[in-house]
């Protein structure tokens, strides 16, 4: 799996970062409202321990509503068990699964960019 600073590297070009945010927003169910982010000061360090506060806050107070959020992000059990079952993961749950949330959601805006700029062949 890519690590956090991986992930992160992709936030340099602020509209990435913009459109990971909007994502996020969609997605997944934040205690305080996202909206209230200002984008355009956010720093791309502090997007992971945003998801992972939430994700621990999930897990401790409502563990339905984080399995809803990661069948509503596409992540499957059978990615969960894989995850977590790797010899030598580091981490906590909480960092493991805030990892796999912005992989998801990096990859669903980088699908939707390219077939958004490709050109449609008939």
């Amino acid at each position: 799996m890519e690590t956090t600073a991986d992930i992160e590297k992709h936030f340099i070009n602020p509209d990435l970062l913009r459109q990971f945010i909007e994502q996020l927003q969609k997605d997944f169910y934040f205690s305080e409202p996202v909206q209230s982010l200002d984008i355009h000061s956010l720093k791309p360090e502090e997007v992971f321990p945003m998801v992972c506060k939430e994700v621990r806050r999930l897990m401790d107070k409502d563990f339905g509503a984080l399995q809803n959020t990661l069948y509503k992000i596409d992540i499957s059990e059978q990615q969960l068990k894989k995850e977590f079952e790797k010899p030598g993961q580091e981490g906590d749950e909480a960092e493991v699964l805030a990892q796999l949330i912005m992989k998801r959601e990096l990859q669903k805006i980088v699908y939707r960019n390219y077939f958004k700029t490709k050109p449609h062949e008939d």
